[in-house]
């Protein structure tokens, strides 16, 4: 058919394919465990239902997230009663303050965004949208927010340098500057 005019269709707001694949890894600027999550999406349509021709780029949004996303043991949930679990009104052990919006972009085609440099064990909101080509862009509405929780710290940290050691028949000094041994 024609190609629609680019003023005419607004793009639909874009869904999460679930589940991210996360890992954590050394960042090589501080030396200290990051997480990243790699974070898909479906490639939307408009809000019309029709193929979105004139597609310029995806904006990827998050924050740390106010809840963490702890498993429960059965001992942990002993604690309360029948009542308080079912009306769900025993408090969640840990919150946090959610943190500002970072973007990130990329292509209208991409359906996936790995996201880096992120705290290891903490949990991040996630949200994307889509613009168009127009001039004003239309953007689509922000996706339903989901909230990721990262993987733990996994790696050891680095062997340290051995200590400079001095001693005389009274005294032993060891002094150690926690360098790393490499």
């Amino acid at each position: 058919g024609s190609r629609p005019v680019a003023d005419s269709s607004i793009p639909a707001a874009p869904t999460f394919v679930l589940p991210w694949r996360q890992a954590v890894y050394q960042s090589g600027t501080t030396g200290t465990t990051k997480a990243q999550v790699q974070v898909e999406w479906v490639k939307p349509t408009n809000t019309d239902g029709s193929l979105v021709l004139d597609g310029d780029r995806i904006e990827i949004q998050y924050r740390t997230g106010s809840t963490p996303i702890f498993p429960a043991t059965h001992s942990q949930m002993s604690a309360y009663t029948h009542a308080q679990l079912a009306a769900g009104t025993h408090d969640q052990p840990i919150t946090y303050t959610p943190g500002p919006w970072q973007s990130a972009y990329t292509s209208f085609d991409d359906t996936s965004q790995l996201i880096q440099e992120l705290t290891p064990g903490v949990p991040y909101d996630v949200r994307v949208r889509a613009y168009d080509s127009s001039s004003p862009p239309n953007i689509s509405d922000w996706s339903a927010t989901t909230t990721v929780q990262t993987v733990g710290d996994t790696i050891a940290p680095s062997t340290p340098a051995p200590p400079t050691v001095a001693a005389s028949r009274i005294a032993v000094q060891i002094i150690h500057n926690l360098g790393r041994a490499d």
